[in-house]
């Protein structure tokens, strides 16, 4: 099995290992982003969907700023068009495959109903799957990587990031809805990628040195505040969910900060749980690719099961099964190329 790289580069430490937890834990919060949602149901499970929603609302931005944190900066300086080549086809190869895939189960199930103009978009925007626009943002910032390093100064990027949420939200306000496209646009998670290099870079010792693991605590309670607000005013359900919004990004902020600073206190737990969750992590970019697919089926079983009339045991049983299923589909597949040979060709699918 190899192990995935293109959200983060680590080499077998203990450190790693912390690094491949975090990933874990992120590829399962993707997981119950994507189970389904209380959005039309009852007050009372909207309400504890949308609290959720705000508790699991890190992992995109989370993989955004181990992206940045683990750029190799000296590796880039030295050949930037090797590093593009080598890294953007790592990127772009497994999603045009995956994408493909996606878009002919599309074509099966709608009898033949996809048109050469949905196909075009789909590729070009991340679209034959919901969380395939991350890859279209990686290869955005990984074509800035070469220029950013050169940047000496980059406080001045950080506003990018907040002046491009500011735009959402006039959009969102005034026409009730997120517009297209918001999330696919490297300015959504700018802010992340800078932070986690200047981050590997020590620019922020300091403030992580004086973060404290309730900040956290504080930050989601605010963004379930916004959240609140942001339905009173009138905004979409999609929006106050989002993991694209001021709160939301106060709150990721600070948990990177936290775990830089837990990184290195020397505690770090070598427990079944964190073994297992690191083992997670080594399969998360190919579980990223597979998960939507494993989805669809958890989702048929748990509604033939008659489970689906009630929301939280239709999210529990879809992550369950998902996050399980996906594993497994993971790990089959790497010992059956282990055995015949082909583990190499992994890398086309991203495994």
């Amino acid at each position: 099995m190899i192990r995935s790289k293109e959200m983060i580069v680590s080499e077998k430490t203990n450190k790693s290992q912390y690094w491949q937890m975090i990933r874990g834990i992120c590829i399962l919060a993707v997981i119950m982003i994507h189970c389904p949602n209380a959005i039309g149901l009852s007050t009372g499970e909207f309400s504890v969907w949308m609290v959720l929603r705000q508790l699991i609302n890190f992992p995109v931005a989370l993989f955004v700023f181990m992206a940045g944190y683990f750029v190799n900066m000296d590796k880039i300086e030295k050949d930037s068009c090797a590093y593009l080549l080598n890294r953007g086809g790592r990127l772009l190869v497994p999603y045009l495959v995956w994408s493909i895939l996606y878009l002919t189960k599309d074509y099966v199930l709608s009898g033949g109903n996809v048109s050469i103009r949905h196909i075009i978009y789909s590729l070009c925007f991340g679209k034959a799957a919901a969380p395939l626009y991350y890859i279209v943002v990686m290869i955005q910032l990984t074509m800035l990587t070469p220029w950013l390093i050169k940047v000496k100064n980059r406080r001045w990027l950080y506003a990018v990031t907040p002046i491009y949420l500011v735009l959402l939200y006039v959009f969102n306000i005034s026409a009730g809805e997120m517009p297209r496209l918001y999330e696919t646009f490297f300015p959504a998670w700018f802010l992340f990628y800078i932070l986690g290099m200047d981050c590997r870079n020590g620019k922020w010792n300091n403030v992580i040195s004086k973060i404290k693991k309730r900040y956290i605590i504080i930050a989601f309670v605010i963004s379930v505040i916004e959240a609140v607000i942001l339905m009173k005013a009138g905004c979409s359900a999609g929006f106050a969910s989002s993991q694209i919004k001021f709160s939301s990004f106060i709150y990721i902020v600070v948990i990177a900060l936290v775990l830089m600073k837990a990184k290195d206190n020397g505690k770090q737990e070598n427990g079944k749980i964190q073994r297992l969750l690191s083992s997670i992590g080594d399969c998360s970019y190919s579980i990223f690719y597979v998960h939507m697919l494993v989805l669809m089926v958890a989702r048929k079983v748990v509604a033939l099961a008659g489970l689906s009339q009630i929301w939280i045991v239709n999210f529990v049983g879809c992550f369950i099964l998902t996050a399980c299923g996906s594993y497994l589909v993971v790990y089959g597949a790497g010992k059956f190329a282990e055995r015949i040979g082909a583990e190499k060709y992994l890398k086309i699918i991203g495994f």
